[in-house]
């Protein structure tokens, strides 16, 4: 008996020296800030597709398309500006995108891609022309590791996400992507209106979504519930399968942050100190038996 007291005792007094690790939620990617000066497109480069996308038996729907790229930035033209004296401020992003006009000959344009000065809190903003006909358009954007904040570019990351967006125009619907080792998922849960959206991942669904090969996501996707292992990247999906004349989006919110552990914590010296008081306690009661 007196065996199994000493094991008891001695496994609490390990337990109170231990240090506590805490996940502390931490801010991998944070787009919110002032990045130009005057309003700059970015990179609009694509190509001429055409064929039946609207099912009518007929291919004289014609668009454009801007492969999804990882080597290829998306940034403003003339750049981000220098906000802090001598540090460029903004992060680097990437994507792709597509856009349809269905049952005319010219392909649809692109009417404004770029980031919008607005203030302290700048806009990424989209905007298609898909023709009188109606078409459709899909636009993804990738935030990726190597671009993280707070140290997260190089960390291992895992778990849930919490997910901020605040749409401040057009489309509102947008899903919530996340790149987990080389593989995209985009969220059943969609932001809608102007209100600022939060999502945590675990309280949604995730379905595959491969931007290389489609950048339209194929929406009969099964949605399952994920927890993720290697986090290595974050993103927007935007779409309109039914979209009239124009399609517009501006958002000037979109943060995503993850848990990550805390420096383990040195025990406080009272604490240490009763438990050496114990140990000695310990190793007498020990010296005693025998």
């Amino acid at each position: 008996m007196g065996a199994i007291r000493f094991r008891l005792m001695a496994t609490f007094i390990a337990l109170a020296m231990a240090s506590q690790a805490s996940a502390v939620l931490t801010n991998a990617f944070d787009w919110q800030g002032d990045y130009v000066a005057v309003n700059q497109t970015y990179n609009v480069a694509a190509g001429a597709i055409s064929g039946d996308f609207d099912g009518d038996a007929d291919a004289t729907d014609n668009g454009f398309r801007r492969t999804y790229s990882e080597s290829t930035k998306l940034n403003p033209g003339g750049g981000y500006k220098d906000n802090t004296g001598g540090t460029i401020v903004g992060s680097d992003f990437y994507g792709g995108y597509q856009m349809i006009s269905y049952d005319i000959a010219s392909p649809a344009v692109s009417v404004n891609n770029s980031v919008n000065q607005s203030g302290t809190v700048d806009r990424l903003r989209g905007q298609m022309n898909v023709g009188a006909n109606g078409g459709e358009w899909a636009f993804f954007y990738s935030f990726l590791q190597g671009d993280f904040i707070n140290g997260l570019d190089t960390a291992s990351l895992s778990g849930d996400v919490m997910f901020t967006y605040q749409n401040q125009g057009g489309v509102a619907n947008a899903r919530m992507v996340v790149k987990d080792g080389g593989n995209f998922f985009v969220s059943s849960a969609m932001s809608s209106g102007t209100a600022l959206f939060t999502l945590d991942s675990s309280a949604t669904t995730w379905a595959a979504y491969d931007p290389n090969s489609n950048l339209n996501f194929d929406q009969s996707q099964i949605f399952s519930a994920m927890s993720f292992s290697n986090i290595t990247g974050f993103g927007v999906y935007l779409e309109d399968d039914a979209a009239s004349v124009t399609g517009d989006w501006r958002f000037r919110q979109f943060t995503a942050a993850v848990n990550v552990a805390d420096e383990p914590a040195i025990p406080e010296p009272a604490t240490a100190g009763l438990a050496l008081l114990g140990l000695s306690a310990l190793a007498a009661r020990r010296r005693r038996i025998a």
